[in-house]
């Protein structure tokens, strides 16, 4: 099967009184708790003063834990406000030990890539595999604090 490469967009806002909201659309709610739990675990986001708002570009509803990356980035982008370009690409799945675990059909998600015209992804590390065969820009990361430190520092 093909992989579908999906826009996430992300608004983070200072909430008011009372609890912060997180409002999902086109993932899973309890997805997007356990990312920001991850995030204000790992590098002391104050995520909780904040409402999140998630949406899924196109209206489709997804499962897979390979939009993980993207979704911290999307969050992160919009609470720090960095911006990332739209040429790039984030695959991963997020694990509450802060690992940035792999996914399957790494290689054919790659390839649809580059023939959508991205520049540059950002994957887990993956110990013991060969180079992947593209013209990409691949980063590869083991945990959450290096994605953060990636995307903080450029």
């Amino acid at each position: 099967s093909r992989p579908i490469l999906i826009e996430i967009q992300s608004l983070v806002t200072p909430s008011g009184p009372g609890y912060a909201r997180r409002m999902a659309s086109g993932i899973d709610h309890n997805r997007l708790s356990l990312i920001i739990a991850v995030l204000e675990k790992s590098q002391g986001y104050q995520l909780s003063a904040y409402d999140v708002y998630l949406k899924v570009a196109g209206g489709v509803f997804l499962k897979d834990p390979a939009i993980d990356l993207a979704i911290a980035a999307a969050i992160i982008s919009s609470y720090s406000e960095i911006y990332i370009s739209g040429d790039t690409l984030f695959i991963g799945e997020i694990a509450l030990s802060k690992q940035i675990r792999p996914v399957p059909n790494m290689e054919v998600r790659l390839k649809e890539a580059e023939k959508l015209g991205f520049k540059k992804v950002v994957i887990p590390q993956i110990i013991g595999r060969k180079s992947f065969s593209t013209n990409l820009e691949v980063i590869e990361l083991a945990n959450i604090e290096e994605f953060i430190n990636m995307l903080t520092e450029g």
